[in-house]
Formats: structure tokens, C-alpha cells, sequence
């Protein structure tokens, strides 16, 4: 029977990712083996170290001591890919020798990436042989994990060497790359893969039936699913509100008075005395006091200043920011109101 190559990769992003996957494959997790753990306790003893320390913290502790002598540039951000994850798999009773086959495959890795093995693990305690690689994302004294991925075009690529150089080696035949198919054809193929889950539930053991399942339930959020096997969704992080005072209290730069195109309001012709008092907003005027000039200073026997509640808008001056009562008429003598109304009286006659 002819197999498919199984090969995938995926990146580790966090400070202390490597620790973490080398704990699992190490099994350090003791809460990973248990009766309803698909870790077969009894089985482990079986597992093999192709390369790397025997203990989790040794691995990480050879990642950290490699960068130091990288002497890297930049430290890494928090989201940065710390190291790269490589599994292989063989199917169950495949007739090949799993540890020539993974040890073929540790050296394809090293040669095609061309960076250091922190650890490779043989793992025969779960459904189907398959082998864990961790490697160190360095290369010429740069930490570039998402450039060694790449994108589909390198994927294929990956794939195409490794099937070259070690899958046809061991009768192993090349799956062919994903294509786009229709509505129909993929609702045919998703009835066909719960079909034979529903018929072998154990295959779900084999990490490599794992991954692909995974990756296709990720294309797209399965709210539906998760809805039915009563899970939570993700919290989706959302922008924290800012509050009024926040919002009011941030620095601006000052505004010119709306429709003005000269440095000064129109009807002030002195300077603005600027006092530097803290406003609560970005709309705010300094208070400001409007000192008379000589030249536009008026005599004070004809005008009197008046404050401007209950004033008429004709009061207002705009030489001076004021309201300003004009001055009261003169009362008329008697002897020349006499002769004026003696004046109209003859005008009527």
C-alpha cells in the first residue's frame, strides 16, 4: 500500500514557547497523561530523543545560550517567532523504519533550513509514529522565523525537496497541493471526513489528523460548532473607552476664532494679555483685558463706559470691546422751546 508523505510546520511565538513544546514533547506535563489522555503512559518508555537535551529546561536554556553568542541586534518582541515546530508522521503499520525515516528526516531539516536542532523526539506513546523537531529560527545572526516559513509558494517548495530527497526514498508518494473546489464538493468532503471519524473516533489520536482538522476549523470562526459542544468563543480584544476627562484634558494646539483670517477678532485692535491658566478643554479662552490706546481712547465728557447687561447691540463699540451709552441731550431753555412752538404754529396757519 502506498502512503502519503505527512509533513508539516508550524511557528512558535512567545518568550517561553520552547520550554513549553519541549515539556510536551518530553512528557513533562504530567497533566497531559491521564485515562482519558490520548498519551498511552504505558507506551512512553517507547519514545526516543534523536537530538537534544533529555529535559525541557536544557532545551530552552541551548536556545537562549545561541542567541547570546548571535549577539543579536534587537531583542525580540514579545510576538515574535521563537523557534519553529516541524512534525512528521507515518501511518499506523506503514512497514517503514520509523527511526531511519526520522532521523532522515532531522538531517533534511538541518540541511534544507540550514539552522540549529534544539530537539527531536520520536513519539510512540499515541496513535500514529511521529517525530516533534524544534528548531532555532538563526540564521547569519538574525532571529527570522516568519522569512524560513515563507509563504505557499516556499510551502510547496518545502514540500517538494523533502518528498525528493527523503519521502521517495521511502516509497512514500507526495499529496497533491490544495485546490479550490466548489460549494458542493466540500460539503461532500466534510460528510466523508465525520463519516469516518464517527467510524474510527481513535484517529483523532494521530496528531497529524490532529493538525489538518485544526487547520480547517480555523479557516473560518466555527461559532455553530461551538455553539452546540457548549464552548465560549474567544474574547475579541476591543479598544479601552477613554473617559470624558481624557478626552477633554489632552493638549491641542490653539484655534483661531472661526472665519477670521487675521491674527486678531475683528473690533479688538490691542493685544490679547495671555495668561497661561490651565482650561479644562481645547475650547477656552484665556481671560484678557483691553487696554484704551491714545489713538482710539475717546473723551470722557462725551461717553460714558456702561457694562453690557441690558445694553442695545447699537451701544456696542468695536474700537473698545465695551458698551457705550451716548451722551444724554442737552435740555432746551424754556424761552427756545417757546419760540420754536411759536415757529410751527405759524407754519400750520
Amino acid at each position: 500500500m502506498e502512503h502519503i508523505q505527512v509533513f508539516r510546520i508550524k511557528k512558535l511565538k512567545g518568550s517561553g514557547i520552547i520550554a513549553v513544546a519541549a515539556r510536551h514533547n518530553l512528557r513533562e506535563m504530567q497533566s497531559e497523561i491521564g485515562s482519558d489522555s490520548h498519551i498511552n503512559p504505558r507506551m512512553t518508555s517507547h519514545n526516543l530523543v534523536l537530538r537534544g537535551a533529555v529535559r525541557a529546561a536544557d532545551v530552552a536554556a541551548q536556545a537562549v545560550n545561541l542567541m547570546e553568542q548571535a549577539q543579536l541586534k534587537k531583542p525580540l518582541q514579545k510576538n515574535a517567532v521563537h523557534a519553529l515546530e516541524l512534525l512528521f508522521s507515518l501511518p499506523i503499520s506503514s512497514g517503514i523504519a520509523e527511526q531511519d525515516y526520522f532521523s532522515a528526516a532531522a538531517d533534511w531539516a538541518e540541511g534544507f533550513f540550514e539552522i540549529p536542532i534544539l530537539s527531536a523526539v520520536i513519539h510512540n506513546d499515541e496513535a500514529a509514529p511521529h517525530c516533534h523537531i524544534i528548531m532555532l529560527p538563526l540564521f547569519n545572526g538574525r532571529m527570522i522565523g516568519s522569512a524560513m516559513v515563507g509563504n505557499r509558494t516556499r510551502l510547496l517548495a518545502m514540500q517538494t525537496d523533502f518528498h525528493t530527497i527523503v519521502g521517495q526514498r521511502y516509497g512514500l508518494k507526495r499529496g497533491e497541493p490544495t485546490k479550490r473546489y466548489s460549494r458542493a464538493a466540500r460539503a461532500t468532503a466534510a460528510d466523508s471526513v465525520v463519516t469516518a471519524l464517527r467510524r474510527v473516533p481513535k484517529s483523532l489520536d494521530d496528531p497529524a489528523i490532529r493538525d489538518a482538522l485544526r487547520e480547517a476549523i480555523a479557516e473560518t470562526m466555527p461559532v455553530n460548532l461551538m455553539a452546540l459542544l457548549e464552548l465560549d468563543l474567544p474574547a475579541v480584544r476591543t479598544p479601552k473607552p477613554k473617559t470624558l476627562a481624557e478626552i477633554m484634558t489632552k493638549p491641542c494646539k490653539p484655534e483661531k476664532p472661526i472665519g477670521f483670517q487675521s491674527k486678531k477678532p475683528i473690533g479688538f485692535a490691542a493685544t490679547i494679555s495671555t495668561k497661561k491658566d490651565q482650561t479644562l478643554s481645547c475650547v477656552g479662552f484665556a481671560d484678557s483685558t483691553i487696554p484704551v490706546s491714545p489713538d482710539n481712547a475717546l473723551n470722557q465728557n462725551e461717553y460714558t463706559r456702561e457694562s453690557e447687561n441690558g445694553q442695545a447691540a447699537t451701544y456696542w463699540d468695536e474700537d473698545q470691546g465695551k458698551f457705550i451709552q451716548p451722551p444724554a441731550r442737552a435740555k432746551l431753555k424754556s424761552a427756545e422751546i417757546d419760540r420754536v412752538r411759536v415757529a410751527i404754529q405759524g407754519m400750520q396757519r
